[in-house]
């Protein structure tokens, strides 16, 4: 297979405006709300025109946006900021009304108003409740605003926001109704910061800097493009009034139980163990000031954020952590994060707006787990900057254009500890065959296959960057036409560029191979013998590749054919085209991607809204393919076995150089099919419950597949190649990878049931359980396996309970708490392969493992245990309500109930096979000092 494959990002540029939706609409990511609705008369109950709606906020910069009803009654206030709004109904000789709402990002509020056309001087000022119900909108997802998010324990990161969204699962790169990790795409202010290759995220952000995260999970709008999901990420700007607050959180060893725990997954806490276990701690510091610098002008927002974590692997020996017996180094991560804001209003009519961010940061024993000695473990090295900039004109009220310029820089710099810095010596000098505390460069690595322990050598040395460029505009304009349109159309564009400097230290990776486990049943390479198997000698090589994407997108936001029905139809066309190393065609995809949403107000209130929503989304450009393109050719991997009888290495295969990759000229492009429909009521004011069934099919992914190498019939040993060019003179073959977009599907089908809302003033709440199957049918590169290359994905979670909520038991005191329950992720028993020296055979489709050989009836599933988890936050502000600063004192709880539930089990065919390779992190207290102004 092709080098680790790593991320590109790179540059995007772009053309020209068209005509849009009275709605901003970003063609990277919304940002802004709206509030629309529609005012009768009381008396009559007709509709009436011609009355003003103005809306005001801190949020909103200038003067107040003001509207007129049209002749049915109807009004829009577009691309309103996130935050709280008094909403100011008024009519010539009558008295003003004033509804209070608050907006979130991509939300409509619905303000109708019923006016009393009386002489009265008594203004009436009404709170108008969140429309849960969404009755304008068939999308799927959530919105979590960082004033909720204080009041419940977090992980204080965006990412850990987003998995707080039924659909959602897993970590940092959530899977997203069946999507795996690299197809979802995460924006900050409007830019897209995902990795362009893997589409996993690539820029951490200030905690205390969020306005607002909405992860939409379905239903997407044809400006959105993503096989998976969409993290949208609002960061707070500044208002007319200085504000500042700083957080301090701490996690200090002394605050976390002991994690001593067997090694089986049916053993827990040793109660008896005293040994001393490795440190679990953790440190964050930030502070976030914002204000005007003109008044009614220019406003700015700034944050910084300093961040410290320690993790151990989990002792389950009194000595340590099988096999090696000993305590594992720590993870430690260190970062910084740093962004400015800035708000520029022109005119009454024109505003700029300036967003920069960067988050250098460094990690230290990366692997982890417990089979490698400190120096054998890896560092990495990440972070960058990126900015982004736009400028909106309300050239009329039926027409706004916007355009928005972004650019990103990201490093990911990978290798041994001992290459960037000092190693940890922690238990090396109980192993002598070979120096141990010692970090050697030119030493290679070697892996006992007997036990997957691995010595001497880390990872290989990677130097990797990436770039994007990007200019998207779009345009919004408001018709009548047979109803209310709201249609928006934009064009994306982006320009990527990826450059990768890699290296092997050692040159060389041995697959050594006995019976005998550590470091005795390895291979002396100075004087080989019988533990000796395989080697693997890889070349050096520097690449770089670019690629274009072009999306064009016309989406009817708000079309109402009759009063009681909002249809919103839309269409994206989307090209990508990639070069590899060479300046030669990677890839080049066009595709369609129709969108059509449904939404009926069955009792005309928004009080019980049914949807339903068909759409495909389109990967049109991918680094990935054109990076392993290069890097396969412009490197040579050749594999030798030891011959203890000849007492010499032979080279059994070969891969890389040119003719080692090809790619499928007539690939098709990667797709989701998606089908979704839903019912929504409001319960209880302000709280919602709905039900929601989404079925998708992922397809044609793209497939790195070897096509030249004939197996046995057992699938573990080469005994042929195709092409008969590929074979040299001493008969070594030659690897030949194929790139291509087969017919692969994941099939995901779920029911989400779900309620939220705040049912009082005093408490807010989120509940959810999902019930879901995740499938797939794929192609093997070794065609002897293909009968198990179907089964359950690693994102089959199959049950998914979550409930957020939080009380104010006091004015001062906020009670809060979350609790998870999930049911196990699917693993596959791995076979020893005796060509690739590693675990990649398997005998049973995935998600299972075969319990006796040769017995299709003691197939069984293979999960790893169920997961939950109870966190609570307490918060007591100390200072008086008359004043306008808050100071917070925190006590978050996690795993309040001391679970060690396995997160992770051995699933290769060792000694070691079942046993825990990771477990959920202890109890811990982290403490927390939070001050407001």
């Amino acid at each position: 297979m092709s080098k680790n494959r790593v991320a590109t990002l790179a540059l995007a540029c772009l053309v020209a405006g068209m005509l849009g939706a009275p709605r901003l609409a970003l063609a990277v990511g919304e940002q802004f709300g709206r509030i629309r609705g529609v005012v009768t008369n009381a008396s009559t109950g007709e509709p009436m025109e011609g009355v003003t709606v103005a809306a005001s906020g801190q949020a909103l910069i200038g003067k107040p946006r003001t509207t007129m009803t049209t002749r049915d009654g109807r009004y829009e206030l577009s691309n309103l900021p996130p935050g709280a709004y008094l909403v100011t109904f008024s009519f010539p000789g009558s008295v003003e009304a004033v509804r209070k709402v608050t907006l979130l990002q991509g939300e409509a509020a619905s303000v109708n108003h019923d006016y009393a056309l009386q002489s009265t001087e008594v203004e009436t000022v009404t709170v108008t409740n969140r429309q849960l119900t969404r009755p304008d909108s068939a999308q799927s997802g959530g919105v979590r605003e960082l004033t909720s998010a204080n009041r419940i324990p977090t992980t204080r990161n965006y990412q850990g926001l987003a998995t707080q969204v039924p659909g959602t699962s897993g970590g940092a790169n959530p899977n997203i109704k069946g999507g795996s990790t690299r197809q979802n795409k995460y924006l900050i202010d409007g830019l897209d910061v995902s990795d362009p290759v893997l589409s996993t995220f690539a820029q951490n952000l200030t905690f205390d800097s969020i306005q607002s995260v909405e992860v939409i999970t379905g239903g997407m709008d044809a400006e959105y493009n993503a096989l998976g999901g969409i993290i949208n990420v609002i960061t707070r700007g500044g208002s007319d009034k200085f504000h500042a607050d700083t957080a301090f959180y701490f996690n200090h060893q002394s605050l976390s139980a002991k994690a001593t725990y067997g090694s089986n997954v049916w053993e827990g806490d040793q109660p008896l163990n005293d040994a001393m276990v490795g440190s679990n701690q953790a440190y964050q510091a930030a502070v976030n000031v914002g204000g005007p610098i003109l008044a009614n002008k220019l406003w700015y927002g700034a944050t910084y954020e300093f961040d410290y974590t320690e993790i151990s692997p989990a002792k389950s020996t009194p000595l340590g952590v099988p096999p090696y017996s000993i305590q594992h180094p720590a993870r430690v991560f260190l970062g910084h994060q740093v962004r400015l804001s800035l708000n520029y209003q022109f005119d009454p009519k024109q505003r700029f707006w300036f967003s920069g961010r960067a988050d250098p940061a460094t990690i230290t024993n990366t692997n982890g787990g417990n089979t490698r000695l400190g120096v054998a473990e890896d560092l990495q090295r990440q972070g960058g900057a990126s900015a982004s900039a736009g400028w909106e004109w309300n050239l009329s009220e039926n027409l706004i254009p916007t355009v928005q310029a972004g650019f990103l820089y990201s490093f990911l710099d990978n290798g041994p500890m001992g290459w960037f810095r000092d190693i940890d010596r922690t238990g090396c000098d109980q192993f002598k065959a070979r120096d141990n505390c010692t970090y050697d460069p030119k030493r290679p690595q070697h892996v006992n296959t007997f036990d997957n322990t691995v010595w001497y050598q880390g990872g290989s040395v990677s130097f990797d960057r990436r770039y994007r460029w990007q200019i998207d505009p779009s345009v919004k304009i408001k018709a009548l036409a047979l109803g209310t349109h709201n249609i928006k159309t934009g064009l994306q564009t982006q320009i990527l560029r990826h450059t990768w400097d890699w290296q092997r230290p050692g040159k060389s990776v041995f697959r050594d191979r006995s019976m005998t486990g550590l470091e005795a049943g390895l291979c002396d390479e100075r004087m080989p013998g019988p533990n000796c198997f395989l080697r693997i000698d890889d070349d050096p090589f520097y690449v770089e590749e670019t690629g274009y994407g072009v999306g064009l997108y016309i989406q009817d936001r708000w079309w109402t054919p009759l009063p009681w029905l909002t249809v919103t139809p839309g269409l994206r066309v989307d090209w990508g085209f990639s070069k590899n190393w060479q300046g030669a065609q990677a890839t080049s995809l066009f595709g369609l991607g129709p969108r059509i949403g449904a939404n009926a107000d069955l009792t005309q209130d928004g009080r019980n809204v049914a949807y339903a929503y068909y759409g495909r989304a389109t990967e049109p450009i991918s680094l990935l393919v054109s990076a392993d393109t290069s890097s396969t050719e412009a490197s040579i991997t050749r594999v030798f076995r030891w011959s203890q009888a000849m007492m010499v290495w032979n080279q059994v295969d070969q891969q890389g150089g040119v003719g080692g990759i090809k790619v499928d000229p007539d690939a098709k492009m990667p797709h989701t099919d998606e089908i979704t429909f839903g019912f929504r009521r409001e319960i209880f004011p302000n709280t919602v419950g709905s039900i929601e069934y989404t079925w998708k099919r992922i397809t044609n992914q793209w497939n790195l597949m070897e096509v030249n190498r004939i197996w046995d019939p057992s699938g573990s040993r080469v005994v042929g190649w195709v092409d008969p060019k590929t074979i040299g003179p001493d008969g070594v073959g030659k690897q030949v990878f194929f790139y291509t977009t087969p017919d692969n599907p994941v099939w995901y089908r779920g029911i989400i049931f779900a309620t939220e809302g705040q049912p009082s003033p005093r408490w807010d709440y989120s509940a959810s359980y999902t019930l879901s199957w995740t499938t797939f049918q794929d192609t093997a590169d070794n065609p002897r396996l293909q009968p198990f290359f179907h089964g359950y994905t690693g994102a089959d979670i199959r049950h998914f309970f979550r409930l957020y909520a939080s009380y104010d038991l006091t004015d001062h005191l906020v009670v809060g708490g979350s609790f998870q329950y999930q049911s196990g992720s699917p693993l596959t028993k791995g076979f020893f392969n005796y060509e690739d020296g590693d675990y990649s055979n398997r005998r049973s489709p995935a998600g299972t493992t075969p319990s006796m050989p040769n017995d299709p009836k003691s197939i069984s599933e293979f999960r790893i245990p169920d997961f939950m988890q109870l966190d609570v936050r307490l918060s007591y502000n100390v200072m008086p309500l008359r004043l306008q600063s808050r100071l917070h004192l925190v006590v978050d709880v996690f795993n309040v109930l001391n679970q060690a539930i396995p997160t992770g089990v051995t699933a290769t065919d060792i000694m070691r096979f079942g046993q825990v390779t990771g477990r959920q992190r202890p109890r811990r207290i982290q403490l927390g000092l939070s001050y407001v102004y």
